[in-house]
């Protein structure tokens, strides 16, 4: 189960767009990045170009998008194991043409709880966070996040 999520922000980084969710259940009427599911032979670039689109109608390209996150970890379903992977990338642009969108909010960094928001799902604050990091001097250049079985999780930082 491979997914990318993706974050844009404005100039500035003051704002950012997020998409009231419909699906999953336990993500209903919360707040994410946006994305979805990556498709048989897509690569996670050509993956957020298409979910991007799918979702707010705004045409991007591959290279608007930086790929700075990754949050993989293992579920078990029925007594089976499932890995599942999420790339997170980020990107730039103009989100004055996203705000009339019904699905999509536009959000002011500002207003964000810095460790939860119950409008958001619980890790969205500090993923917008790293990525507001990364886009600003790519630094730190990678961040892995392990989730283990229980809902304990394993931060590791790559710095380069």
């Amino acid at each position: 189960m491979n997914y990318v999520l993706g974050l844009m922000f404005s100039e500035g980084f003051q704002k950012v767009a997020l998409i009231k969710k419909k699906r999953p259940l336990w993500q209903e009427n919360r707040l994410n990045g946006i994305g979805g599911e990556i498709k048989n032979g897509e690569s996670i670039h050509q993956a957020m170009v298409r979910e991007f689109f799918e979702e707010t109608g705004v045409k991007t390209k591959e290279n608007d998008w930086g790929h700075f996150s990754d949050m993989y970890g293992v579920k078990v379903i029925e007594g089976t194991a499932i890995t599942w992977l999420v790339s997170i990338l980020a990107s730039v642009s103009d989100l004055s043409f996203l705000e009339e969108k019904e699905e999509v909010v536009v959000v002011d960094v500002n207003t964000i709880s810095p460790l939860r928001n119950k409008d958001m799902i619980e890790n969205l604050p500090s993923i917008i966070s790293l990525a507001i990091d990364y886009l600003e001097d790519k630094k730190p250049s990678f961040v892995e996040i392990q989730y283990h079985e229980g809902n304990n999780i394993k931060d590791s930082l790559t710095l380069e």
